[in-house]
């Protein structure tokens, strides 16, 4: 268990980047599948696989000026979810551009640059969020000759210093 936890911390960059590339190429894939009932015609299909590389690209470029690609999920903010809606509408209009200038639009139906859009914000503003409130709801048990400790006032301090306190793995 400790190997992996220690592959995860050194690779950690590369491997969220890898899983945001997953959920791109998938949000394209699925609201293909939606547009058309999980029945994707054959022209459909080969449309979608000559855009997919394209919206990945897109989004991976959109993603990174906003810093997403770092950062620790246990702490994820409204600010941060703010960055993934506009890094993610972004990239679909790089990708709408992109589009439009390589294949004049070629058959791309509106539907599935919504459904693109809303699927790849949600799914990435989901994972973080999960990750928040899964970190959050599963607490450590104290170490051995761990201290109780009290907080008197300090307001909205006070409650920041608690919450770390009872959130933080140090």
């Amino acid at each position: 268990m400790e190997k992996i936890r220690n592959f995860v911390l050194d690779y950690r960059k590369i491997l969220i980047i890898i899983f945001h590339l997953v959920i791109f190429a998938l949000s394209i894939v699925l609201a293909f599948a939606l547009r058309f009932d999980f029945d994707i015609p054959q022209k459909y299909t080969e449309i979608m696989f000559t855009v997919l590389p394209m919206f990945v690209f897109a989004m991976l470029m959109s993603y990174w000026p906003f810093g997403l690609f770092g950062g620790m999920w246990r702490y994820v903010t409204v600010t941060d979810v703010e960055e993934m809606f506009k890094a993610t509408s972004l990239g679909t209009l790089l990708f709408v551009l992109g589009n439009h200038i390589l294949w004049h639009g070629g058959g791309l139906p509106r539907s599935v640059l919504i459904l693109s859009w809303a699927l790849c914000f949600g799914m990435t503003a989901a994972v973080r969020l999960t990750t928040r409130m899964f970190r959050e709801r599963v607490r450590p048990l104290p170490s051995e000759g761990a201290k109780k400790v009290l907080i008197i006032g300090a307001g909205d301090a006070g409650a920041v210093v608690a919450k770390e306190l009872l959130t933080g793995r140090n």
